[in-house]
C-alpha cells in the first residue's frame, strides 16, 4: 500500500485509533502487512518503506499490545 490516506484506517481497523505522518521521503512511502496465527495468538507486522511517526492512545480494554520495533530487525 503506497497511500498514506488509506494506510491510516488500516491501522485503525487492525489495531487501535492513531495518527500516521510521514516523517521521512514521502515518495517512498509504503506499508507491508504480514500476520501469522498461532492458536490463540495473532502477530501483526507492519512495516514502513520510509520513516513515520505513529501516535496511539492507551487501547482498551487492554488485550492487544503494540510494540515498536526499530528499521535494523
Amino acid at each position: 500500500m503506497t497511500d498514506i490516506d488509506e494506510a491510516r484506517p488500516l491501522g485503525t481497523d487492525l489495531y487501535h485509533a492513531h495518527d500516521l505522518d510521514v516523517l521521512g521521503d514521502r515518495t517512498r512511502f509504503a506499508l507491508r502487512l504480514a500476520g501469522v496465527r498461532v492458536g490463540a495468538l495473532t502477530v501483526k507486522w507492519l512495516s514502513y518503506d520510509t520513516e513515520v511517526w505513529v501516535e496511539t492512545a492507551a487501547p482498551s480494554p487492554p488485550t492487544r499490545s503494540t510494540w515498536p520495533v526499530p528499521a535494523a530487525c
